[in-house]
């Protein structure tokens, strides 16, 4: 099935920044890596995840201004520091929604790179890895014993439905159920 994505230049232009020097012409993606990124997109603006959107954006921007114009990336020296940096931000802010920017700010690289990098060092872009974050999170509240729906909040989902759909693709069960497996049996009663 044929998908189009119809991104204004200026958008392209914002997610690079200052990371490459149009001098490209409109036309088809033909490349499979291209239509890989673009389907990659299509599957964040669907997930309505701010970060995941925009990090696929960058990688849509990226690869296709790669094809067709002169790319300047920075190249960082102590880039895995900078990283720790953004991923500890990540931590600290668990369940807030934070925006490629200010991960890539607290890494001190422009957005692309610091996506790249990301994904390159810790194996999955940073919405991936939060979501991980987040259903670690989950699971350690609900082995505590907290609601399944205060539990969504808290670890960073819209609702408890957000939670359900992750947690069941990610562990095989619901977190009702991962949570009655952990649930403490009530005293018996003494009828005597």
């Amino acid at each position: 099935s044929a998908q189009l994505v119809i991104v204004p230049a200026c958008e392209l232009v914002g997610a690079l920044d200052d990371d490459v020097s149009l001098a490209c012409r409109p036309g088809r993606i033909t490349d499979g890596r291209s239509r890989g990124a673009v389907a990659a997109l299509h599957r964040a603006v669907r997930s309505r995840d701010r970060l995941a959107i925009e990090v696929e954006l960058t990688s849509v921007a990226h690869t296709i201004f790669s094809q067709c114009s002169r790319l300047r990336p920075t190249r960082p020296r102590a880039a895995s520091q900078r990283l720790l940096a953004a991923r500890d931000l990540l931590v600290e802010r668990l369940a807030e929604n934070v925006t490629l920017a200010e991960l890539a700010a607290a890494a001190g690289m422009d957005r692309f790179h610091f996506s790249r990098q990301f994904k390159s060092s810790f194996g999955q872009p940073p919405h991936a890895y939060r979501l991980g974050l987040r259903l670690l999170a989950a699971q350690r509240a609900l082995e505590h014993g907290s609601p399944v729906a205060e539990v969504a909040v808290t670890s960073g989902f819209f609702d408890q439905s957000h939670l359900h759909r992750h947690f069941q693709r990610r562990f095989g069960l619901s977190p009702a159920r991962y949570a009655a497996a952990f649930a403490r049996p009530a005293p018996a009663e003494d009828s005597g």
